[in-house]
């Protein structure tokens, strides 16, 4: 999910290349969104898009998990694993320290496949 909102990221910036007359009707219907790209995007196009994901995507990541595994894991575990890659962003830091060990320690025992990992190892 995280690197397909990426993808999507870059599918708004690189359409004003592409094709000229969606580009003006994306800028319309995504003002706020595609002037902050147009004048943030640069040597740190990876952060923005996390700093974007982290304040506005953490809800579609988790509903977008929830939907593919269903009530297989509860809202609470989709909810830390939207966050994993996003750890280092400014919105990450905002939430309650609490909050933040429990999202940083349920992303390092599934991404470790460490002893207590709801989902099973990629091969």
């Amino acid at each position: 999910m995280h690197e397909a909102i990426h993808a999507y990221f870059l599918s708004l910036v690189d359409l004003q290349y592409v094709d000229e007359s969606y580009a003006i009707e994306l800028q319309t219907d995504f003002p706020l969104l595609w002037n902050y790209y147009n004048e943030r995007i640069g040597s740190d196009e990876e952060g923005v898009h996390h700093e974007e994901m982290a304040m506005n995507y953490i809800n579609t990541i988790s509903n977008a998990l929830k939907e593919l595994f269903g009530t297989r894991f509860d809202e609470q575990f989709y909810n830390d694993i939207a966050w994993g890659s996003l750890t280092g962003t400014d919105a990450f830091s905002m939430l309650d320290p609490a909050e933040r060990n429990r999202i940083i320690s349920v992303n390092d025992i599934e991404d470790e496949n460490k002893s207590g990992a709801k989902g099973s190892l990629c091969e």
